[in-house]
């Protein structure tokens, strides 16, 4: 795999996800009379048509991988809660763990992400060749997704530039990534906190706490709530899994928690929620310890991150991902070599090793033979495959899909006994 390839990749990151990667630096514009009004009003509660019943609300789980401070980060999430309240939706926020974090801080961060549980993080973006792009939401081709990241260095960077307040900045960037996931594709408007470029007139409504969601959107986004909350009988829930990580090989926790992270998109676009159990560090919680010491079995799988052979060399092209052993056990290489498929800061690495986990799995969930020609369980991966992982868009067939789901059915009916 020559140098050339390693561009490609990160171009890959740059324009096959679906982002905000069309920010430009902002140019100060003359206030228009919307400014003048919105200044003259900013003071004043937003109407906005709020039902009468509970209020809908989403969960957040939100990483910070820059460490702000306290203060900093409930800020933030306030502000963005303030935006959110003005369209008539609640947020309930999860702090989970950084890489600096020995333990899980709240044991909901091991539930699954799902429409109504997003996840978002707040990451380093420090790129010279991406100044001016402020986040990234990833969305599927059919407009939904879970995932969502903020770029710490490009909103400080903004409030340097242009004194519009820090707290205000990233409170809103957050609400904005936030809104592409909730709002589905096509989400930017002409105007308001969904804009894809913001200027002198946005980021002048935002120092004001201005910069809100349209009354239009703030409805689609209180209805479609609405209707996740709404149980439809006759539909069956996803089958569940548990994952038991064993960090062998001690790769970073930053790294395996967005693996983790990447691993159960992939595996809920096919239908199947999964929850993570780190068994490789001590735990306080009982239960937590007793799925542990119980080990791997129809439901609890286990997964071992093992240190890649040296034997075999640093390209994908007929490397072995890992090995499964049925029914339950999976195994995967990690590397810290694969850093360089993104970048110095190894941006891609891992999403790929997210992919290689889904890989695994997914032996033990289709049985043998279960190597494709497409998606993500083809045996040998090249630029296309890399290509693809980085994008988000290595995921199981449909067809694969439907068999993983039956067979994530049957394990749980062999322990339930039912």
């Amino acid at each position: 795999m020559n140098r050339p390839l390693f561009s490609s990749c990160l171009l890959a990151i740059l324009t096959l996800s679906h982002a905000d990667l069309s920010w430009p630096q902002p140019t100060i514009a003359p206030a228009d009379s919307a400014v003048a009004e919105a200044e003259s009003l900013a003071h004043l509660p937003v109407k906005v048509p709020i039902p009468p019943a509970v209020t809908p609300a989403f969960t957040v789980a939100i990483y910070d991988d820059v460490h702000l401070s306290p203060r900093v980060l409930a800020d933030a999430q306030d502000e963005a809660t303030r935006v959110y309240q003005k369209a008539g939706v609640a947020i309930i926020w999860i702090r989970c763990k950084s890489s600096k974090m020995d333990a899980e801080p709240d044991l909901r961060c091991q539930d699954p992400p799902s429409a109504m549980r997003l996840n978002l993080r707040i990451v380093p973006h420090a790129r010279k060749s991406s100044d001016g792009v402020f986040g990234v939401a990833f969305l599927s081709a059919e407009g939904t997704g879970a995932y969502s990241d903020v770029f710490y260095d490009s909103v400080e960077k903004l409030d340097r530039d242009w004194n519009v307040g820090l707290v205000r900045v990233l409170g809103h960037v957050m609400a904005h990534e936030l809104g592409h996931l909730l709002l589905g594709s096509n989400a930017h408007s002409r105007q308001g906190i969904m804009c894809p470029s913001w200027h002198g007139d946005e980021l002048h409504l935002a120092s004001m706490g201005a910069l809100l969601f349209s009354q239009e959107q703030g409805r689609f986004m209180r209805e479609r709530l609405a209707s996740y909350g709404k149980a439809d009988p006759k539909a069956k829930p996803d089958p569940a899994i548990k994952i038991l990580v064993y960090n062998i090989a001690q790769a970073p926790r930053a790294v395996l928690a967005e693996a983790e992270r990447e691993a159960g998109r992939i595996l809920s676009k096919a239908g199947v929620q999964v929850s993570w159990i780190e068994c490789s560090a001590g735990h306080s919680d009982a239960e937590v310890k007793e799925i542990c010491q119980n080990g791997w079995g129809p439901i609890n799988i286990g997964l071992r991150i093992l240190v890649l052979p040296t034997v075999f060399h640093n390209r994908f092209q007929g490397d072995p991902l890992g090995f499964a052993i049925s029914p339950a056990l999976a195994s995967v290489y990690y590397d810290h070599r694969l850093r360089f498929v993104a970048d110095d800061v190894g941006l891609g690495l891992p999403r790929i090793l997210g992919c290689f986990i889904a890989h695994e799995v997914g032996h033990l969930m289709l049985g043998s033979n279960s190597h494709s020609h497409q998606g993500l369980m083809q045996a040998g991966w090249g630029e296309t495959q890399i290509h693809q992982a980085l994008a988000g868009d290595l995921l199981f067939t449909s067809n694969q899909a439907k068999l993983i789901q039956t067979e994530a059915r049957t394990r749980m009916s062999l322990q339930t006994g039912s």
